[in-house]
């Protein structure tokens, strides 16, 4: 299922080919304005979005960074565009877990993604575990699967034969939608310390809830298998998170909140100025005063303009996606966090601190 990086002989071993297809893996899972950074941090020439950064890297003779790349990668597997759940397993069976995964034999490199006419060939499959990285402060054990991604694409009735503008009648454009194979990274992380670990499902966008609340529930089945554990446990609810956040008018930016109101309502905001908060837009204060009673929010997302160890801004974000019927629930069961726009470990571990200090 997987090329690798520096076997003798692979289309891979020689270094321009090498950097070009770690491009377009980084294409394949990271925001541009993400991987944006992350290139230029290792000498990658870099052009208008990415298809000129591909025309500009090949053939490239300069002294770009492969190997710190691949390690940059690696790096985006375990913690970019990541669907998170926690679970409190308890000291034995974390402890049995971290052994499993330490026994885990490795692939000598690290696995690249198939890519082109044999990904599309390739047969969807379930995440099946493929390789361990070990850190300083824990094991990320990454399992890889082939799933399918359905992508809206809007479809100008011009373009169509005339015998289907016919049929189509007085609409101007149309949705398709395009489904085509991706190879996703999932992973489960356990750290040093401590009795909870994360299951970080991959979430690139475009991708439905059910494919991978799917792969949540695999990955888990596998976790329950090698931690040894008796009984099945639940993730940690987060919904209890959601309303501290937004009261907390420090904490990053409200881009996005859906509530209930007192008078029965459901209200679903969203902004348009990306470094505008909704906590203080007009329309939503004036709303709240309104009203006899605070609102109950159920939905959040959250933006932080940070300072990353390169000395570069960051814009990570958090998603908490309750539904109405949560709001008035004693045991609402909100089990995933979506965290994007993470460049490397050290931003996903800031947002994830920040979600874990409000539980």
């Amino acid at each position: 299922m997987f090329f690798f990086f520096h076997n003798a002989g692979t289309p891979y071993s020689d270094p321009n080919a090498r950097l070009l297809k770690l491009i377009e893996a980084f294409q394949e899972r990271a925001p541009w304005y993400v991987a944006k950074r992350v290139l230029q941090r290792h000498q990658v020439p870099i052009g208008h979005g990415w298809e000129n950064t591909i025309e500009a890297a090949t053939g490239y003779k300069g002294a770009a960074d492969v190997d710190g790349l691949v390690t940059a990668y690696l790096d985006h597997i375990c913690s970019g565009e990541k669907s998170v759940r926690f679970y409190d397993l308890g000291n034995a069976n974390v402890d049995s877990l971290r052994l499993q995964y330490q026994n885990f034999k490795n692939a000598p490199f690290l696995p690249l993604p198939l890519s082109g006419q044999q990904l599309q060939k390739a047969q969807l499959c379930d995440p099946t575990l493929v390789y361990v990285h070990q850190t300083p402060t824990g094991i990320a054990a990454i399992y890889s699967s082939v799933r399918k991604k359905d992508e809206r694409q809007r479809l100008s009735v011009q373009s169509l034969p005339k015998a289907a503008q016919q049929a189509i009648g007085d609409f101007e454009e149309i949705i398709g939608i395009h489904s085509r194979k991706v190879q996703a990274y999932d992973v489960v992380w356990v750290p040093n310390n401590g009795k909870i670990i994360e299951v970080r499902a991959d979430f690139l966008g475009n991708e439905t809830q059910e494919t991978v609340t799917n792969a949540h529930q695999k990955i888990y089945a596998d976790v329950h298998v090698k931690s040894g554990s008796k009984a099945l446990i639940a993730p940690v609810d987060l919904f209890p998170a959601i309303k501290p956040i937004y009261d907390n008018s420090n904490e990053g930016i409200v881009i996005e909140l859906a509530f209930a109101t007192s008078t029965g309502s459901t209200k679903h905001e969203k902004m348009r100025d990306k470094d505008a908060c909704l906590r203080k837009e007009v329309y939503h204060v004036n709303g709240k005063a309104a009203l006899a009673a605070d609102i109950e929010p159920y939905r959040i997302g959250v933006r932080w303009v940070l300072t990353d160890q390169h000395g570069e801004l960051s814009s990570p974000e958090l998603f908490l996606d309750g539904r109405a019927t949560m709001a008035a629930s004693t045991s609402p069961g909100l089990f995933s966090a979506t965290i994007r726009k993470c460049s490397d470990s050290l931003e996903y571990s800031e947002i994830k601190q920040k979600l874990e200090s409000y539980l």
